[in-house]
């Protein structure tokens, strides 16, 4: 999500939505903001990067990490795929220790690789979409094995009790 997509946060609340997670606190080519907060903080359509009074809807911001000096994701997706196991439990670990909830995601293609067609995409889309996608299933295994996880009205429940 970023200001041009803004409008989503209200089509989220229409839609009775409490909460999101859309929002990566780091910058990369495609998307990003790398001055919104790391812990779950209250969004609104003008202020996607910053905690709201006003805001309804709680956004989780997606597990961010530092790689050779740079804060780049570590939630999901083509990070997922990538970037060595370790600086991905390195993340969820840090922010275990500063009790932030380290929200990663799959998409539901990268569960099935033999069943997604190879369209031809241009050479950058390609490398995004199908690098490694045969390592999502185990990485996502491993981690699962390793952490606790929940869900995000689970947690919330957790938080104001």
């Amino acid at each position: 999500m970023n200001e041009k997509s803004s409008w989503v946060i209200d089509e989220l609340l229409n839609s009775n939505y409490k909460y999101d997670s859309s929002i990566i606190p780091a910058k990369t080519s495609m998307y990003g903001m790398p001055q919104a907060p790391k812990s779950p903080y209250m969004i609104s359509n003008s202020n996607l990067d910053k905690d709201n009074d006003n805001g309804k809807l709680i956004e989780f911001p997606l597990l961010v990490t530092k790689f050779l000096g740079k804060t780049i994701p570590a939630a999901g997706g083509f990070y997922l795929r990538t970037l060595p196991l370790k600086i991905i439990k390195n993340a969820i670990k840090s922010y275990e220790r500063k009790e932030i909830p380290g929200s990663f995601y799959i998409h539901s293609w990268e569960l099935t690789p033999e069943l997604i067609p190879k369209i031809k995409l241009p050479t950058k889309n390609h490398f995004i979409t199908f690098h490694k996608i045969e390592k999502t299933f185990s990485k996502m295994e491993k981690l699962l094995n390793e952490f606790e996880f929940t869900r995000f009205d689970s947690y919330i429940s957790k938080i104001h009790n």
